[in-house]
This record gives structure tokens, C-alpha cells and sequence, in this order.
């Protein structure tokens, strides 16, 4: 005869309601942090040429910029740029926002008096000066 289903409503659960929205705000608040903070700390090892001013100028990173917009590529690049700088690597850290730089210089090897130039380590020349020794006689290419 009457065979009908009563429909029970469903009550609205407040309390996994109020959870959900605690979850989304605080993933939006950990990457809003993430995309807004600025580089704090740089660490830079391998130097003996350039002071750590210095590299962090070529590097870019003067005013201590965003951590996520500076690609560690990036800064490796603009570093090897530099005939003095033979290699450089690059790591950040970014939830700490730190940047590590490692660098391996090209260093000046000797001064040749009769080319006028400076001999760097990978073979290369410049007619920088420095404080290294120098070679005042040929030497035979044999």
C-alpha cells in the first residue's frame, strides 16, 4: 500500500565545514609566504679574488630580492660570466630563504713581460695586473 521512503535530511556538519576551511587558508597562507619572502641570508665559500660584496653584485643579488624569482640557474650564469670565475654552483634553500654560492675561481698563474699579459689558470689571458710572478725570458715551444 504505501511503500513510500521518507527522505531524511541530512544535517550540515558544521565542524568539518569549519575544518575544510582552516585547511585551504592555511595553504594559502604557507604560499603566500613562500612567493612573498625575500632572500635573508647568502653564504658564499671559494672566494679569494672578490670580496662577498662584490660577488653578490654580479651575482645580482644586492638588494636581497625575491627568493623565488632568482632561479639558481640563473645566478650560476651570471657569475660564470666573469673570466676570473671558472665554475660557480649554486643552492637555495628556500623555505629558510638562504642562497649557498660555491665558487671556484680562475686564478692568475704568472705574468708574461713579453706578451704583456697576465696568464690565468685555464689558459686564458688578460692584461690585468697582479701580484704574481713573472717571466722575464721566452720559453721555447719545443
Amino acid at each position: 500500500m504505501n511503500n513510500r521512503k521518507k527522505k531524511k535530511k541530512k544535517k550540515i556538519s558544521f565542524k568539518k565545514i569549519f575544518i575544510f576551511l582552516i585547511i585551504c587558508f592555511s595553504i594559502i597562507l604557507f604560499f603566500h609566504k613562500i612567493f612573498t619572502t625575500n632572500i635573508t641570508n647568502i653564504y658564499i665559500n671559494g672566494n679569494t679574488l672578490f670580496t662577498d660584496q662584490e660577488i653578490i653584485d654580479m651575482a645580482g643579488l644586492k638588494n636581497y630580492p625575491n627568493s623565488i624569482k632568482n632561479n639558481f640557474y640563473v645566478i650560476e650564469h651570471k657569475l660564470n660570466k666573469n673570466k676570473y670565475i671558472l665554475s660557480s654552483h649554486v643552492h637555495k634553500n628556500i623555505f629558510l630563504n638562504e642562497v649557498y654560492i660555491e665558487i671556484k675561481e680562475n686564478y692568475p698563474l704568472f705574468y708574461d713581460s713579453l706578451n704583456e699579459e697576465t696568464i690565468l689558470y685555464n689558459g686564458k689571458t688578460t692584461t690585468d695586473l697582479f701580484s704574481v710572478p713573472t717571466i722575464i725570458n721566452q720559453i721555447p715551444d719545443t
